[in-house]
């Protein structure tokens, strides 16, 4: 099962009273998709329903900041790698939107200065083909 990850940027970054982020962004799209593999560019297509049947498996999962060199954070990284969590997220117009909590220290201030895109990482089954989208 094959790791992507795509880059996204956040909007109306809030803190509140413990000093934690909430950030709300666009974590997941419908269309075709570039990715940069062995110096070429990929384009992979993801249909509307896929897409739509997503939203719900961000719901709860970790944040991290830059990729780790672990393929997921599980029980086992958690202390080294979860920064935030994915409050929820919802599908709509094409997207998946979410909000989410930063809060670790350190990923407050990137987020808030040199990291101003977050990326998802996740696994998918795909199909080798072939092919023109048409449409929106």
């Amino acid at each position: 099962m094959p790791f992507k990850t795509d880059y996204v940027t956040v909007s109306n970054p809030r803190l509140d009273s413990n000093g934690f982020l909430k950030v709300n962004a666009t974590i997941a799209r419908v269309g075709v998709q570039e990715y940069y593999e062995n110096g070429k560019i990929i384009r992979e297509y993801r249909p509307p329903d896929e897409v739509e049947k997503s939203a719900i498996t961000f719901v709860d999962k970790p944040i991290t900041v830059d990729h780790p060199p672990e393929l997921k954070v599980t029980a086992n990284n958690t202390d080294k790698r979860l920064k935030g969590v994915v409050k929820d997220s919802f599908f709509a117009d094409g997207t998946v939107d979410a909000n989410l909590l930063i809060t670790h220290a350190d990923a407050v201030q990137a987020a808030m200065s040199t990291h101003r895109q977050l990326s998802c990482g996740y696994e998918c089954d795909y199909e080798e083909n072939t092919g023109i989208v048409t449409g929106k």
